[in-house]
């Protein structure tokens, strides 16, 4: 947001901004955060989602589905009328941080790979 900021400055454009970044959460997660629900009640131009690294490639269906209905049900009916971003993400530098999901994504080429097949 500071760097966005920066630069609709420098154009002469005002703006304001928040955030709920904690890490690893998945978009059902943020859907389930009353802090997230209360930053969507602002009159936000537009809003940025991004899901959990491991989600897009597939690792677990069950994280998919959860994040499809979280995107159909929680934030699709709150931001109406806005522009949406879906900000991308990445495989992780060593593969996945997860044990549980490590066989999946055993290094960043093949959580890369995964990642953004999944993102398409």
């Amino acid at each position: 947001p500071l760097m966005l900021a920066g630069l609709l400055a420098a154009g002469g454009v005002s703006s304001s901004s928040g955030q709920v970044t904690p890490g690893g959460q998945r978009l059902a997660q943020h859907a389930a955060d009353p802090s997230v629900a209360a930053l969507l009640e602002q009159p936000w131009d537009v809003a940025v989602l991004q899901d959990n690294s491991a989600v897009p490639g597939g690792a677990d269906s069950g994280d998919r589905a959860a994040s499809e209905s979280a995107l159909r049900d929680f934030f699709a009916p709150r931001l109406a009328g806005r522009r949406v971003l879906l900000y991308g993400t990445w495989g992780h530098a060593a593969g996945c941080a997860y044990a549980r999901l490590r066989a999946r994504y055993p290094d960043y080429a093949t959580m890369q790979r995964l990642t953004t097949a999944g993102c398409e």
